[in-house]
């Protein structure tokens, strides 16, 4: 009997740490993509390997992140067959955190989130911020300021957002995606996510095609000038963005050089993104505009 008691106590604690441990992983790898593929269902223990979640309301009409698939009706997706979506609380704002992996930090390092989000319903205005933190709990997370925020997502089209992230120490940190949309909103939707990581100088050289990308004068009060070595790579494009994610110049050129003015942007911090022709990353250098 007493045996049967004590297992019966020790046995959920122990299927709770299995599955903890099962649903471990460290990104030390880039770029990381997931598009929410592979999955069975739609529950939120389906997660891809070392995604995980906490659901803070307290009413019982409430969904938390779950993972999505297409349907006869409905293109849920932005590719292939899945995505991951919260619908509103029926009775209260939503408090709804999403976690991605651990990723192994380095200081100095800059990493780049970026992830792409659709509403759906014209009549939906959904709520969404970004954190970072060195763990995926909401209580430590929260505390600190969001990288990335909108209170007013109504796209009812997938749209891209960017989050960049300069390390401050080693160490392993977690992103959080939460979701607070005031209650009787609609549904939020997220795809693609992928993470890359760069170093902090101007200049990096991806070993694939040895473009190598030099941005001055930095800082700069009238444009930036970003040169590259190789003709090889015969397409770039350039995109500048806040430290909010939002894309505030996009362009593209074929020769070995271009030309940003940026005397008509906020004085402030940005982050420039230099792509080759089939989309990869080749550089990404943070910029100071009006200084």
């Amino acid at each position: 009997m007493l045996i049967n008691k004590i297992a019966k106590a020790v046995l959920p604690l122990l299927l709770t740490m299995v599955c903890f441990n099962a649903n471990a992983q460290i990104i030390d790898s880039f770029p990381y993509f997931t598009g929410f593929e592979g999955t069975t269902g739609t529950l939120h223990e389906n997660y891809p390997e070392g995604w995980t979640s906490e659901d803070l309301n307290t009413n019982s009409f409430n969904s938390s992140w779950e993972i999505i698939k297409n349907s006869n009706t409905s293109q849920n997706a932005r590719t292939d067959s899945s995505a991951i979506n919260v619908f509103s609380n029926m009775a209260e704002d939503n408090d709804d955190w999403l976690f991605t992996p651990g990723i192994q930090m380095v200081e100095g390092a800059t990493y780049t989130l970026t992830f792409w989000y659709n509403t759906i319903d014209f009549s939906s205005s959904e709520k969404l911020k970004v954190h970072v933190g060195g763990e995926a709990v909401s209580a430590t997370m929260g505390a600190s300021s969001a990288l990335w925020s909108n209170e007013q997502l109504d796209n009812t089209t997938y749209q891209e957002a960017v989050v960049v992230y300069e390390a401050d120490s080693n160490g392993i940190f977690y992103f959080g995606f939460h979701a607070y949309s005031s209650a009787l909103s609609y549904v939020l939707l997220i795809d693609d996510i992928t993470i890359e990581e760069t170093g902090n100088t101007i200049g990096i050289e991806n070993e694939a095609d040895g473009l190598e990308v030099e941005v001055y004068p930095n800082p700069s009060v009238k444009k930036l000038n970003v040169r590259t070595n190789n003709l090889k790579v015969r397409k770039k494009m350039v995109k500048l963005f806040d430290v909010r994610g939002e894309l505030v110049y996009q362009g593209s050129f074929k020769g070995v050089s271009h030309e940003i003015f940026v005397n008509q942007i906020p004085h402030g911090t940005y982050y420039l993104h230099v792509f080759g022709e089939k989309g990869e990353v080749h550089d990404i250098s943070k910029v100071q505009v009006g200084f």
